[in-house]
C-alpha cells in the first residue's frame, strides 16, 4: 500500500478513535477519573503504598523532576491530602505522610477506576482481554 493509502487509514483510525474517546465523555467516564492530574495520581498511589517518603525520593522513585514533583506536592497540600513533616531527629530532614483526606481520596479514585474497568472487561471474552492488553503493551513497547 502506498504512502498515501496508508495516511488515509491512520486518518480513519484516528477519526474513529477521537469519535470513541467523544462517547466515552458524553458518558461522564473522564469526568470519573480526570479530576486528578497524572502527576498528583502517581504520587498519592506512591504514598498510599510507601508512607513517610523524602520528597526527593518521591521525585526520583516516579521518575519526576524537582520541580514538577515539587509543585504537585505543593498542590497537594494545599488540598490537606498530603503533610509535610519534618524529622525530630533530623531538623533539615523532611518526610511526606498521606493525611486521612488524602486517603480516602486515592482509594475512592482506585475505586472508581477499577468499577470502569471491570465493567468494560465483563463485557469481552478472556481471549479478548488478551488481545487488548497484546495491544497496548506493543504499542507502548515499539520495536
Amino acid at each position: 500500500m502506498s504512502d498515501t493509502g496508508d495516511n488515509e487509514k491512520n486518518r480513519k483510525h484516528i477519526i474513529r478513535l477521537f469519535a470513541l474517546f467523544d462517547k466515552l465523555n458524553e458518558n461522564g467516564i473522564f469526568q470519573m477519573i480526570s479530576h486528578v492530574n497524572q502527576t498528583d495520581y502517581k504520587i498519592l498511589s506512591y504514598l498510599l503504598e510507601n508512607n513517610n517518603a523524602n520528597p526527593s525520593v518521591i521525585a526520583k522513585k516516579l521518575n519526576l523532576t524537582r520541580s514538577n514533583s515539587s509543585a504537585s506536592l505543593k498542590v497537594l497540600e494545599k488540598k490537606d491530602y498530603i503533610k509535610r513533616v519534618i524529622d525530630k531527629k533530623n531538623r533539615r530532614q523532611v518526610f511526606v505522610i498521606l493525611t486521612n483526606e488524602g486517603r480516602e481520596y486515592i482509594q475512592i479514585c482506585r475505586r472508581q477506576l477499577e468499577l470502569l474497568l471491570s465493567g468494560w472487561f465483563s463485557l469481552l471474552k478472556e481471549e479478548e482481554i488478551e488481545q487488548f492488553f497484546s495491544i497496548i503493551e506493543k504499542t507502548l513497547d515499539p520495536m
